[in-house]
């Protein structure tokens, strides 16, 4: 009997699991296709990376969808790390003007200023507008339930005079 190398004779001997074949054509194989298996499954030869060990079998959870509540976890996160990131620079801003300045009270003074005109600026360019439709929609909803209450009103006065003339006429 001839000597052989052990690295082949794992490697002749070794079979996939699957399909029978040998581990070295587990590779060549195509593709498994079936997309309606929960249980997906990566067939690989490890014999191969490894220099002539087994074949192996790697098991992956099946994929899961995105829901919409996963997003608005990322989303609140998201803006939390900006929110932080946003303090952080302003205090990094502060503390680099008060030792220009040589005061923190004045550095922190001017900084505030500095954000209030921004945050006019910002209000007076683009949020007023909007703003405004918004109150002139509540007004409208305002005005709209003022009217249907009137109407209620005006109904039930109507059903309660109904009523008393109807009570009066059953009494005679």
């Amino acid at each position: 009997m001839a000597a052989q190398n052990p690295a082949s004779a794992r490697n002749e001997s070794c079979e996939d699991r699957h399909s029978g074949e040998p581990a070295g054509n587990a590779s060549r194989r195509k593709p498994d296709t079936d997309t309606s298996r929960s249980d997906r499954t990566v067939d690989f030869d490890l014999g191969e990376l490894l220099g002539g060990r087994s074949a192996a079998r790697v098991d992956n959870p099946p994929s899961r969808d995105r829901s919409s509540g996963g997003f608005v976890v990322v989303f609140l996160l998201f803006g939390t790390l900006v929110g932080i990131t946003l303090l952080l620079l302003l205090t990094a801003l502060v503390v680099w003007l008060s030792q220009v300045m040589g005061s923190f009270i004045v550095a922190t003074l001017l900084l505030a200023a500095l954000f209030a005109l921004l945050a006019a600026g910002l209000y007076l360019g683009a949020i007023r507008e909007a703003v405004e439709r918004i109150r002139a929609r509540a007004e409208a909803v305002y005005e709209v339930a003022r009217l249907a209450r009137s109407g209620y009103e005006w109904i039930s006065d109507k059903i309660a005079l109904v009523s008393s003339i109807y009570r009066m006429l059953r009494k005679e």
